[in-house]
């Protein structure tokens, strides 16, 4: 380094000795603002001439730099357990204490020696030896510095090495003074560790808090450096590859000044290592120190501040940590928490909410991206909704930190289910004229050719009326499914669905009002289209919403190039996901409507007339299903509303239903299988007997179940079939008394019901969990699932 490069600092003479005063200041400022002793006064005592080099005297809430005159102190302590001499008045600075308001003085001597003194004057209380104590104590984090900064004083212009020590410490000093982070510290205490010792591999390694990862500083970033990072995590010195032909040197670690802070450090050089090199690395650790001291004390105040902030927030909030324990949480969530049976200790990792595992949602959130989820709990049937998000960079520097914000939304979905419900039953209200005109008409037929076969049994055409009697009343029975199923409440279960079959039922639906108001509506569906996993019963409520809402549009309106049309369209849109649209050509949406047709109660319908919550179920019903809703309009035009959904997977050929009657010769398998049969209907019950005599089966019909369960518990059929509801005693109780009664005859039990839907809008056989025959039923269902019972049971006695 030339001689212009090297630094002048201010150099101030007292005596024989020479000071550094801008070094001390720095250095003396780090202090204070690390430890704010209880002090209105702190000078540092040069040892030499006893004298005051640097003093600070506070002023409201900061320290300001005063000069004091150059008054000795005859009788200046230098063993810090001599607190006889460290403690109270010396007539050499009395009348200067006095003269500035500082009724009681103490002066502290540092370690080492050479380092000096502190003179330290208040003017409220005499220091208590508690206070006394912590005060030595504290002095003693910068003893090393200032020493260290007097011996490179005395060397300034003797090598470039020495101007390099001080203007580095300089550095370090100023630097760790704005430091906001363990990484900001780590990485200005590297740089001024390469700039002063030059060492060719090392790596730092702070922690500010035990649990903490901290920050780890690591250099070259080759295979050197790397080995110094594992050698210093395993608290030895590398031994084997790049650690090879490295002069090494750890040195021991001081005593920490806060409970969990780190300093830990390992440098190597090629040749040796400098003579400097422990004197400087006891100035580093001691500032940086320091510096570690301050931000533990922002930390503390930062997550004071932060949780005063939470309290008062009517959600759960937690803040967790890397090894996933809150660091803090508020009362809420507490409450929440530890109601729902999830966490109640904080020594414990926050691993799961419910049957949720949290670990991949804070992974998430620590890779910047944020996530939500919801929970249900069966016990209480409580529902919580849960969402992560990354924290930000945290003073101790872990970036690791994710926030969890947790609240019960249990009565939220109630009232949305509620409202979704009531849409529901406003639709089919709309459409239960249509549905009666629609089932009339097959059911006039089945009546008429019924007739006819009584009266003409060996008629010619015999075989063609009973092909009509069965296609009509699988009319009825598909009829009545699709308004069943708008009714019924959802329970949200996911299954692998058919868009195209989902729009066809959507389509009978509305079949009559169509025709009626001259509307021309067609479905056009791709038939490589895959399927896709959703809630068939929600998506076939928005279909309904979508057609509804263009039969209304289109209702008494003129429409440009010919007759009123809905299209639904349903076609592959790229490889993972399907676009599924309904059209009309009506006269659109108004521009000031188009922005609002989401909102939850907006209509631009007469008073009376709607809702205002279909486009809103609708949208919700897209997200739930990951998917985005879009519409596009023209005044005059018509409207086209897009929905795009993630597939699930299989074709959806392989969903689709098959109206395919096997015959009679491939229903075998119950040969000899002794059967009951239990239904307060004769004619059902009667129907199934005859059924399954004709695949094998012994079958014996009861109306009363009563009667029904002595004869069952004498004679141990095969299987038991009971319907669902019957006067006195139901199925329900019948399988109930089973269960207690004979526990291997209830696992041959199975139901039968025409009632779809219970007085919750929920299937009534969800309550048993044993299989279920829908009324109406074919033969070849019945026979299949009867065998598959017989089947299940046998398997399990052998078990």
């Amino acid at each position: 380094m030339r001689k212009r490069d090297v630094p002048s600092p201010r150099v101030a003479r007292v005596g024989q000795a020479v000071w550094l005063a801008d070094d001390a200041q720095e250095a003396l400022r780090s202090w204070l603002l690390a430890v704010r002793p209880a002090a209105d006064l702190v000078s540092l005592i040069e040892p030499e001439t006893r004298r005051p080099a640097v003093s600070f005297q506070r002023q409201r809430s900061t320290w300001r730099p005063v000069a004091l005159p150059p008054v000795a102190i005859q009788d200046l302590p230098t063993d810090p357990e001599r607190r006889d001499l460290a403690r109270g008045a010396h007539e050499a600075v009395d009348d200067l204490l006095l003269s500035l308001g500082m009724t009681h003085s103490v002066i502290v001597p540092l370690e080492p020696v050479a380092a000096g003194a502190l003179l330290v004057g208040r003017s409220d209380a005499a220091y208590s030896d508690r206070e006394m104590t912590r005060l030595v104590d504290r002095s003693r984090w910068i003893g090393p510095v200032l020493s260290g900064l007097a011996r490179r004083k005395r060397q300034v212009g003797e090598s470039l090495r020495a101007s390099r020590e001080v203007a580095g410490l300089l550095e370090l000093t100023r630097g760790l003074a704005s430091a906001v982070d363990v990484d900001q510290v780590g990485r200005v205490a590297t740089r001024a560790l390469q700039k002063i010792l030059r060492p060719d591999a090392g790596a730092l390694r702070l922690r500010l808090e035990p649990r903490s990862p901290g920050s780890v500083s690591v250099w070259p970033a080759d295979a050197s450096g790397r080995r110094a990072a594992d050698a210093l995590a395993a608290g030895s010195e590398p031994t084997a590859g790049a650690g090879r032909g490295l002069c090494w040197l750890r040195p021991e670690s001081p005593p920490a000044r806060e409970p969990g802070t780190d300093v830990d450090l390992l440098l190597g050089w090629r040749r040796s290592v400098p003579e400097a090199a422990e004197r400087v690395i006891a100035a580093v650790q001691s500032t940086v120190y320091l510096a570690l001291a301050r931000l533990r004390a922002q930390l503390r105040l930062e997550e004071g501040r932060l949780q005063a902030t939470v309290e008062g927030l009517p959600l759960g909030v937690a803040l967790v940590g890397a090894d996933d324990r809150p660091r803090l949480i508020n009362e809420v969530g507490r409450g929440l928490l530890a109601e729902l049976g999830s966490w109640s200790d904080a020594r414990v990792p926050l691993a799961t909410l419910g049957s949720l595992d949290l670990e991949p949602l804070f992974a998430r959130a620590r890779a910047g991206q944020s996530s939500s989820a919801e929970v249900f709990f069966p016990l209480g049937g409580r529902t919580l909704e849960l969402r992560v998000v990354p924290a930000g960079p945290h003073a101790n520097g872990d970036s690791r930190d994710v926030l969890a914000i947790f609240e019960d939304v249990t009565e939220a979905r109630r009232r949305t289910r509620q409202l979704a419900q009531a849409e529901k039953l406003t639709a089919l209200g709309t459409l239960i004229s249509g549905i009666v005109h629609e089932i009339n008409n097959p059911l006039s037929t089945v009546l008429g050719y019924a007739q006819m076969l009584s009266q003409d049994p060996d008629s010619s055409s015999r075989e063609r009326w009973i092909e009509l009697l069965d296609s009509e009343a699988q009319r009825c029975q598909r009829i009545v499914g699709n308004m069943l199923a708008l009714a019924r409440s959802s329970d949200t279960r996911r299954e692998q669905l058919s868009l195209g079959a989902l729009a066809e039922r959507a389509l009978e639906l509305l079949r009559y009002p169509f025709r009626v108001a001259g509307i021309d509506a067609s479905l056009q569906a791709s038939p490589d289209t895959p399927a896709i996993e959703g809630d068939a019963d929600g998506l076939l409520q928005a279909l309904i919403n979508l057609l509804t809402n263009a039969l209304h549009a289109l209702q008494g309106a003129e429409c440009q190039g010919g007759p009123r049309q809905v299209r639904v369209e349903i076609v592959p849109d790229g490889r993972d996901q399907v676009c599924l649209s309904v059209s009309d050509n009506g006269p659109g949406i108004s521009p000031e409507n188009i922005g609002r047709i989401f909102d939850p109660f907006f209509t631009s319908k007469p008073e009376g007339q709607g809702t205002g919550l279909g486009l809103s179920l609708v949208e919700a019903t897209v997200r739930d299903h990951g998917g985005q809703i879009d519409v596009d309009s023209v005044p005059g035009e018509g409207a086209r509303f897009s929905i795009t959904l993630p597939l699930g997977g299989r074709p959806s050929e392989l969903c689709s239903e098959s109206h395919d009657e096997a015959s009679l010769d491939v229903l075998g398998g119950l040969a000899n299988r002794r059967i009951a049969v239990v239904d307060d209907e004769p004619a059902v019950a009667e129907l199934l007997r005859v059924m399954l005599e004709r695949a094998g089966a012994e079958v014996q019909s009861f109306v009363d179940a009563t009667e029904a369960l002595s004869v069952i518990l004498e004679q141990r059929p095969d299987a038991v079939i009971a319907d669902l509801r019957m006067p006195a005693v139901s199925g329900e109780e019948l399988y109930g008394q089973l269960r207690q009664i004979a526990p291997e005859l209830a696992e041959r039990f199975m139901f039968t019901t025409g009632d779809l839907i219970s007085a919750n809008g929920r299937p009534g056989a969800e309550y048993s969990g044993r299989p279920c025959l829908i009324k109406p039923f074919k033969i070849r269902t019945v026979v299949e699932l009867v065998r598959e019972v017989i089947e299940a049971a046998e398997r399990a006695a052998d078990a």
